[in-house]
């Protein structure tokens, strides 16, 4: 009968302002990426990605890394800059296989990458009739010409 092992996972270390860092914002001199066609990268970054989305187990991070922005950041360093925590989670449990690949594919030695989260503010879903409508005058406005026109209420 196969063995099966235990992995445990702090709640404390999840809620922490630190959860989710990668790596120290003060990099050492020797961890700084060697130089790197981001276009390149960007390729490399896509094909690992559409290589594990196809074992059913990695759907979810392929779609993560599918999901993410490639930028080098101004060390010279790889950026991927995601929208929330989970998907950041989902990247960075792929993360070593993920350098490994991208430092073969682009036959380079040191490579550091860096995810960030980028919150983007959603535009909500007009819900009252006068949120409606102004929605609505802001796409066309010659709807504000027709209410004045003949003289409608809203």
């Amino acid at each position: 009968m196969p063995q099966r092992s235990r992995i445990g996972i702090s709640l404390d270390s999840l809620s922490s302002p630190d959860a989710g860092n990668i790596e120290s914002s003060e990099p050492e001199e020797d961890e700084v990426s060697e130089n790197f066609d981001l276009p390149l990268a960007h390729r490399s970054w896509k094909n690992y990605a559409q290589k594990i989305g196809n074992a059913p187990q990695f759907k979810l991070h392929s779609q993560a890394m599918n999901a993410a922005s490639l930028e080098k950041d101004e060390d010279g360093n790889l950026l991927a800059k995601v929208d929330s925590r989970a998907l950041m989670g989902l990247v960075s449990e792929v993360q070593y296989d993920l350098m490994q690949f991208l430092k073969s594919d682009l036959k380079i030695k040191k490579l550091r990458l860096r995810i960030e989260v980028e919150m983007q503010e959603k535009e909500l879903a007009p819900y009252t009739n006068e949120e409606i409508y102004a929605y609505l005058a802001k796409i066309n406005p010659a709807i504000e010409e027709l209410k004045n026109k003949y003289n409608l209420e809203f």
